[in-house]
């Protein structure tokens, strides 16, 4: 899928925790060079789990995103490649009140913002 200057080369939706795999590419393989920028992007659903919130971890019962990228042919000063999420109001990450809908209308009323 191209979208202006943007290339998806893998769309995993929905992810299955129990059935996490490899994903190859075929040729013709994708080629990445250094004008190019690769991203990963999640979505988290929370309609299951609307009484308590979905927070990021690696407990099984958080939320993760994360890819393990192996490319070829070895590139000697490749970077060290890290992220982290930004949150733009993180004062809504760590919310001890109850959870309830008027709590939820707001956290997405900030969270659009």
């Amino acid at each position: 899928e191209k979208n202006n200057n943007f290339s998806r080369l893998i769309d995993q939706n929905p992810f299955k925790f129990h059935q996490q795999e490899m994903i190859y590419f075929h040729e013709p393989y994708p080629q990445i060079n250094s004008a190019n920028e690769l991203s990963l992007v999640c979505y988290y659903s929370t309609q299951n789990d609307h009484l308590k919130g979905i927070y990021g971890g690696y407990d099984s019962n958080n939320e993760m995103c994360q890819a393990f990228i192996y490319y070829y042919p070895k590139v000697e000063s490749f970077p060290l490649c890290l992220s982290l999420p930004v949150y733009k109001n993180k004062h809504l990450m760590n919310n001890k009140r109850n959870w309830t809908n008027k709590l939820s209308l707001y956290i997405k009323d900030e969270l659009e913002s």
